[in-house]
């Protein structure tokens, strides 16, 4: 299952669980039809991306990739692993402003990263297509019992969704369409 067949999964639970009516302030629990149709779309549309534009691994392939400890993240964007070559986002394009988010974000929530380099080339740093090691579900209360396992979000599709870059047609990214697609969904 893809990060975001989880993330999505999770979103149901969260959404049903959590949908309430409570216009007449007895607190009583309901469905909100909206929010669940507006979820249901947004699943459907998620499907209908991975079917045209494939993610570049599924969860049981990143599960095998090695797994780095971030060292520091420079202003221009360079992640430096420990014990691991300096990476840069291969296919996404982000404003100095949204550069501290992302490093914020590797340094508070992103236990470890694996990656794949987008290029043969030897160049440094590699642009590459990463993915990070998210524990969340698996300490959280609620999800503990429903989720036994890490999960790994694609970085590179978490700051395009988040608004936070851009998708960037470069050279070596093969993904530029899918990218362009979820940054337009995300709008």
């Amino acid at each position: 299952m893809t990060h975001i067949k989880i993330i999505i999964s999770v979103c149901l639970l969260l959404f049903v669980w959590g949908c309430t009516n409570d216009s007449n302030g007895t607190g009583a629990r309901g469905t909100n039809q909206k929010a669940v149709n507006t979820l249901k779309q947004n699943m459907k549309t998620h499907r209908e991306i991975n079917k045209r534009y494939p993610p570049p691994l599924g969860q049981a392939e990143l599960s095998k990739l090695k797994l780095y400890s971030v060292k520091s993240v420079s202003k221009q964007g360079v992640i430096t692993l420990e014990n691991g070559p300096d990476l840069i986002l291969e296919g996404v394009k982000c404003s100095s402003a949204n550069q501290g988010r992302i490093t914020q974000f590797l340094y508070d929530e992103a236990d470890k990263v694996s990656f794949i380099p987008s290029t043969n080339s030897k160049i440094s740093p590699i642009p590459a297509y990463i993915w990070y090691e998210d524990l969340s579900l698996m300490q959280d209360p609620d999800f503990k019992d429903f989720v036994t396992g890490p999960s790994y979000p694609s970085l590179n599709e978490s700051v395009i969704g988040s608004g936070w870059c851009t998708a960037e047609r470069t050279a070596h990214n093969k993904y530029y369409e899918r990218y362009r697609a979820l940054e337009e969904f995300s709008k």
